[in-house]
């Protein structure tokens, strides 16, 4: 198991933050591992998610949502076991602070986990750069229509 917690200030209003956030199909724009992501309905997803052992699929599900606050999210089916908690706050009106807690547990186990970070393809420690990625991405014009 890894697990990870990261912040970032956002130059967006926590509305636009939360709702580029909230979105599971706009995952892939920042989180690299996931290949693609698609909306199942009410706060469910399938996830196709690369792997030192390939892509494989997972079905998510989002938890104790506090709309314009924070949500959880974790796995419900597949060979990726993840969770993490998202949470906003407003630090001006078009200044968020977006912080994230995340936990992994890699295919095949304690040897998928060493290989993960090996590969440097451990979810956890790419938190920093996913939430840049999510920075640029959210702050971009790329996200004024998602």
């Amino acid at each position: 198991m890894s697990n990870a917690s990261h912040s970032i200030d956002v130059s967006v209003s926590l509305d636009r933050a939360y709702a580029v956030w909230r979105d599971f199909e706009n995952w892939p724009r920042f989180i690299p591992f996931l290949a693609e992501v698609h909306d199942t309905g009410d706060r469910t997803a399938i996830a196709r998610v690369s792997t030192p052992v390939g892509k494989v699929e997972c079905h998510i599900e989002l938890a104790n949502e506090h709309p314009g606050e924070s949500f959880q999210w974790h796995t419900m089916t597949g060979d990726v076991d993840f969770l993490g908690k998202v949470s906003f706050t407003e630090l001006a009106p078009n200044s968020t602070r977006v912080s994230v807690d995340m936990e992994y547990h890699a295919p095949l186990g304690k040897i998928g986990e060493a290989l993960a970070r090996v590969l440097h393809e451990d979810p956890c420690s790419e938190l920093p750069t996913e939430l840049a990625s999510f920075k640029d991405y959210v702050e971009g014009s790329s996200a004024a229509s998602a």
